[in-house]
């Protein structure tokens, strides 16, 4: 678990304390989730907003509120980045429970999985150098090394996304 995740877990624990009696697993499950939406939909919460309140949009993401179905339902909806931010959790929620996400049309799903993938890295990214410079307003040379692998690896699911995007294109795979 991330230390991302583990914060919305806190959060999650605070609110729910007796499902994290009840079932440790579905908090982690559940905070893992939220942490990947969380990061995926950094910066752009106004796109996905639905009909809630920016705030409170955001509050859900990391925890603090809830996010019933239709919410979830909701921000899927919302174009391409509420379909990567959805997808982020189901990603992060398939594979510990078994399944394989396979969409039904196989060039939107290397698409839309790309750009969650990008979204994730972004969000990463965006997180990493921020906490450098809220330390002192600067990115000294330590920080700068820890910020790299971020950037490589968001230039990385940008490159993926381009390729996905000229294979659906060509309607090849």
């Amino acid at each position: 678990m991330t230390g991302h995740a583990e914060l919305v877990r806190g959060r999650l624990a605070e609110r729910r304390a007796e499902l994290g009696e009840h079932s440790p697993r579905a908090l982690d499950l559940a905070a893992i989730a939220l942490a990947a939406m969380h990061e995926a939909a950094h910066g752009h919460v106004p796109a996905i907003r639905s009909d809630r309140q920016v705030r409170f949009r955001s509050m859900q993401l990391v925890g603090e509120r809830a996010l019933p179905i239709e919410d979830l339902v909701a921000i899927s909806i919302e174009g391409p980045v509420g379909r990567a931010v959805a997808l982020a959790a189901l990603r992060r929620l398939a594979g510990p429970l078994g399944y394989l996400l396979v969409a039904e049309d196989a060039g939107a799903a290397e698409v839309s999985e790309a750009l969650a993938g990008v979204a994730e890295s972004h969000g990463t990214a965006i997180a990493v150098v921020a906490r450098a410079l809220a330390n002192d307003g600067r990115v000294d040379a330590d920080e700068a090394a820890t910020i790299e692998p971020h950037i490589q690896s968001l230039k990385s699911q940008v490159a993926s996304l381009e390729t996905a995007v000229a294979r659906a294109g060509r309607g090849t795979r």
